[in-house]
């Protein structure tokens, strides 16, 4: 088991991409700390998870929020001790002409994709360095940080800004 005795954060684990990484994950010997908006299903699969014989936690969170990012980044360390890893899977998008979006649907786009998976990459590394076991931070970009589509500008900023923040910190 690659992930034996290590403790992963999975953002956006209610759902497709996010659900597969964490159930991944728990396979490999992980503990998963669940994170995304949606208590019904986090629980659910939080509950499959554990049937399955692995270990899991669901945190019910926006991840555009800090306040709820550092509620996360506590309980999980409360929870499992540590945090080894974090994906930072969490994204939303929507497709609307560059001239029309509003403030509102431009700060959501980049409270979720960018300001959150800056803000708990943060929060981790922190906990990372102080545990002294270092680890991995994966961002979920897109390929829209190669190729730009009609109508995706808000999208596009924010994972072209994640690649940029995650770059630049690595360093």
């Amino acid at each position: 088991m690659q992930l034996s005795g290590k403790v992963v954060i999975v953002t956006g684990a209610s759902k497709g991409l996010g659900t597969a990484i964490a159930e991944r994950c728990a396979r490999e010997g992980a503990a998963v700390v669940l994170a995304a908006r949606s208590e019904a299903r986090l629980a659910a699969l939080g509950e499959k998870i554990e049937k399955s014989g692995g270990r899991a936690i669901a945190i019910p969170c926006d991840v555009s929020n800090v306040a709820d990012l550092t509620r996360l980044v506590g309980a999980a360390v409360r929870a499992f001790g540590a945090i080894h890893g974090l994906v930072n899977n969490a994204g939303v998008n929507f497709v609307k002409p560059f001239l029309s979006v509003t403030e509102e649907e431009w700060d959501h786009v980049i409270g979720v994709d960018l300001r959150g998976s800056f803000f708990l990459s943060q929060l981790c590394a922190r906990q990372m360095i102080a545990q002294g076991t270092g680890g991995s931070i994966v961002q979920i970009a897109s390929v829209h940080t190669l190729a730009s589509v009609a109508g995706a500008s808000p999208y596009d900023a924010a994972k072209h800004g994640m690649v940029g923040f995650s770059k630049a910190a690595a360093i």
